[in-house]
């Protein structure tokens, strides 16, 4: 068959077999294979390929395995090969309260919004990016008030007001008015568990005692990482955290508890007669209210990085916010937290009737609305100043990267980012009282009215639901267009050989690897999707404010916007919009009793904990910046740990008294870091923070990473192109990265721009290191792979005889298990460093050759 079917690997490549890895002999020292897992926390069995795993390293968080026998005696792949994996799966899903992490996802989106902001160049875009991070605080502290109001309208609302008053249990003609304090007591509660997420990482163990972080150059006699690269991963202050979250968090907490005693004290406001002392504790948390969204915008830089350069007063100013943040945060909660008292015991004496019980509560719809007001006014402002932010940091020319590392939706990720966010945690919010009203409703009983504002959130929901179901249609057609075309593809790619290609996969099996390979690309959709959704929900919170603001004084009837933007938000006091409304609902019910059952079977199950927190182990990699009640960020720990390990695996040890009772480990000749998914990003930080010394001693495999699909476009302050080609050349271009064309969530990093797969033709792709032109892959003649210069590309799954005699075809691997593939040994002996034992390898063949065509 003619074409590059026909083109083999160069001659000096090893010859290797599926099943067996390269020869090699015994060497002076040995070398480490340290393994690194990603999301959802792999186990330490799984990882190491062992039945058995024993920890040998680091504490109840940062943990360091090797697999064993079932005496707990270690066992090695060779005399020389020692086999060690990092686990950090325990920083998001160790214990039973991060399966409640799940409700809070939306505070963690806002908070790395604020990472996903570039870094500005000039003084313009200094300013810009600090009104930038000023709304997303400004948003952050929206989502704390969203999320309590929420659980207000089902304690107090719902259960107290509506549904207490007018039931049968206790057979009161006054209802007294302890019940409402109870509900607010509730509400402290929530909001007490909510800041008790904010704590420092560690608890009692933390090993920090003065900052919410430890840096990789802190107490571990490490140099600090280089000038170059120009990443903010290489900056302390990064791992230190922000010297503002503590002040954050209590001014979040004050905000929490002047909510609860503006709804506490309101109802009093109708009374005929009203208390002089109600209505002064309600203006008073108003004010309080008012102050703080003031001081929470004005907070400052909390990346310490972009604060704006000013002389004279203002500089003064900013300087006197940062030294006075946190006792002006005591104060705030003190003050508010007296107002809540004065309002938790004048609602306990306040006795409650049926007369006021058919409707929602007073108070709760100004609320509602006006942390709506707050939440889009944020949005609005950060659209205009991310806007601003990406057209003055944009590069031109031979300054930009090329297009596969390009920033997404031309800079706009933070904005967008914060609108899902948004979105989401209005939704959480609508859910809980929606689902608790129909519960409280069921069988038969009363209906109990949901804030009208909150029916409007339904009717959002339901013309969302509505766009899913069109964006599902279009993603199926698209499906059926290109389906035959990827399995053509999948037919090329499994076509190879010696001495004549044949197809080396069970034809049965092609369809599913297509469908594969089709939902994969399905991440290449992102931008687009994030666009739609977060301008839809922009849109319909303008529309559902629009309406609400312009009822008329004593009109039960909202205004209506003028012809077709009419539906965006439609008025329910006549019925209006039922059906979407219905949907909507439904929607939530069901948003709620999943997030119900899926936190219960993550507070009550560690391997659910582990597939619900998958997102936590992506976000909470950031620092606390916008959000103070997010998960405590792992990588203040995380990358300092590794580091210190693979240092000490280099022999950058401190002798101690056990030490001198137990015989050292023999320093390793060089350490392979082999990474997966989010670990990638772990490893990249740790060796960026190694002497060079050391790093000419480090081997990189990474495998199915985002370090190219995700982070270098939605945080290119941190992970970029010239990281990447930084990186590649200071390890010496001893760095391989693994991919499939099955893998929903990574990608290529060190190579783009592949030309599909195809009988007659020539595969090509740019490399990292040369890519002012696309050069020629190369195909395996045993396994199949794909090698763009420095990236392979693996087939999934791995290709045996299409009678299944010699190997099994039993699974899709997609994202997991790239160890097991038959490649995985190639790999790693591809990034073995020079040192001064290597000639003392023997390999069949070499370690490098044929690996990388375009270099000798």
């Amino acid at each position: 068959m003619p074409g590059r079917r026909d083109k083999a690997v160069p001659a000096d490549t090893p010859p290797a077999t599926p099943t067996t890895p390269l020869p090699v002999t015994q060497v002076q020292r040995p070398w480490v294979e340290l393994r690194i897992h990603g999301v959802s926390g792999t186990a330490p069995e799984d990882m190491l390929h062992s039945a058995h795993a024993c920890q040998v390293s680091g504490d109840e968080f940062s943990r360091f395995f090797r697999p064993c026998d079932p005496l707990r005696r270690e066992t090695r792949p060779e005399p020389d090969h020692i086999l060690e994996g990092y686990h950090w799966g325990k920083y998001t899903s160790g214990s039973w309260r991060q399966g409640l992490w799940l409700v809070i996802l939306p505070f963690g989106v806002v908070n790395a919004a604020q990472f996903m902001l570039p870094t500005p160049t000039t003084k313009a875009a200094t300013i810009w990016h600090a009104v930038a991070g000023g709304m997303l605080r400004l948003l952050g502290l929206g989502l704390t008030a969203t999320l309590l109001l929420g659980v207000a309208v089902l304690t107090m609302d719902l259960t107290v007001w509506q549904w207490a008053p007018t039931h049968d249990l206790p057979q009161w003609a006054a209802m007294p008015g302890w019940p409402m304090a109870a509900a607010m007591a509730v509400c402290v509660g929530v909001l007490a568990l909510l800041f008790s997420f904010g704590r420092r990482l560690g608890g009692a163990n933390d090993r920090t005692d003065h900052r919410d972080g430890l840096s990789p150059g802190s107490g571990l006699g490490l140099t600090a990482a280089p000038a170059d690269p120009p990443t903010e991963l290489g900056r302390e202050n990064f791992f230190t955290g922000d010297t503002d979250a503590p002040a954050l968090r209590m001014l979040h907490l004050a905000t929490g508890l002047a909510l609860i005693a503006i709804l506490g004290a309101a109802p009093g406001l109708g009374d005929n007669g009203a208390d002089t002392a109600v209505f002064w504790s309600y203006w008073i948390s108003a004010a309080l209210l008012g102050l703080l969204v003031v001081i929470v915008v004005l907070l400052g830089d909390p990346e310490e990085t972009v604060t704006v350069r000013t002389e004279g007063w203002t500089a003064w100013l900013r300087t006197r916010i940062h030294a006075l943040a946190r006792p002006v945060a005591v104060l705030f909660v003190v003050l508010a937290a007296l107002d809540l008292g004065f309002s938790l015991w004048w609602a306990g004496r306040r006795p409650l009737t049926t007369s006021r019980a058919d409707q929602a509560l007073p108070g709760i719809d100004g609320v509602a609305f006006g942390v709506l007001v707050a939440c889009v006014f944020a949005m609005l402002v950060l659209f205009v100043a991310t806007a601003v932010l990406a057209a003055l940091t944009r590069t031109h020319g031979s300054e930009a990267p090329p297009a596969p590392f390009a920033r997404f939706a031309m800079g706009m990720t933070p904005a967008l980012a914060a609108a899902i966010g948004t979105f989401l945690a209005v939704g959480y919010a609508a859910a809980m009282p929606f689902g608790w009203a129909w519960f409280l409703g069921r069988g038969g009983g009363p209906d109990y009215e949901v804030s009208p504002l909150l029916q409007r959130i339904a009717y959002a929901w339901g013309l969302t639901f509505l766009l899913m179901a069109v964006l599902g249609l279009a993603a199926g057609i698209s499906y059926l267009r290109r389906r035959a075309e990827f399995r053509d593809r999948a037919t090329a790619a499994y076509t190879f050989g010696e001495p004549e290609p044949t197809l080396r996969l069970p034809a049965s099996w092609l369809g599913r690897v297509a469908t594969g390979m089709w939902s994969a690309r399905l991440k290449n959709a992102i931008q687009l999707v994030l666009w739609v959704f977060a301008i839809y929900g922009l849109v319909l919170s303008l529309a559902a404010g629009a309406e609400y603001f312009g009822r008329g004084e004593g009109d039960d009837r909202p205004f209506e916007l003028p012809g077709p933007l009419d539906a965006l938000s439609e008025d329910t006091s006549d019925g209006g919009g039922t059906l979407v409304i219905t949907i909507g609902t439904v929607v939530l019910i069901g948003l709620a009793a999943g997030l119900l059952f899926l936190g219960r079977g993550a507070i009550r199950q560690e391997s659910l904990r582990r597939g619900v927190n998958i997102g936590w182990d992506v976000l909470a990699f950031w620092p606390r910046a916008v959000h103070p009640f997010v998960p405590p960020p792992y990588s203040q720990r995380a990358v300092a740990d590794l580091r210190a390990r693979i240092s000490w695996h280099l022999g950058d040890r401190e002798p101690n008294s056990y030490a001198q009772t137990t015989p050292p480990e023999p320093e390793a000749d060089h350490v392979v870091i082999a990474a997966h998914s989010q670990g990638s990003l772990i490893a990249l930080a740790a060796v960026l923070w190694l002497p060079p010394d050391q790093r000419a001693r480090v081997g990189l495999v990474t495998f199915g990473s985002q370090l190219k699909v995700q982070f270098p476009r939605a945080f290119p302050a941190y992970v970029n192109f010239s990281v990447l080609t930084w990186l590649y050349a200071e390890l010496g271009q001893r760095w391989v990265n693994l991919y499939r064309d099955t893998d929903a969530i990574a990608g290529p990093v060190l190579s783009w721009g592949h030309s599909p797969d195809r009988l007659t033709a020539t595969e090509q792709s740019y490399r990292i290191d040369q890519w002012d032109r696309r050069y020629e892959d190369v195909i395996d003649p045993i396994t199949g792979r794909r090698v763009c210069g420095p990236e392979w590309r693996l087939l999934d799954p791995p290709p045996f005889d299409p009678k299944l005699q010699q190997g099994p075809v039993a699974r899709i691997r997609a994202h997991s298990h790239y160890p097991d593939d038959p490649d995985w040994p190639n790999a790693v002996r591809a990034v073995f460093p020079d040192t001064s034992t290597r000639s003392a390898m023997i390999v069949s063949g070499s370690a490098g050759a044929g690996l990388h065509p375009d270099r000798s």
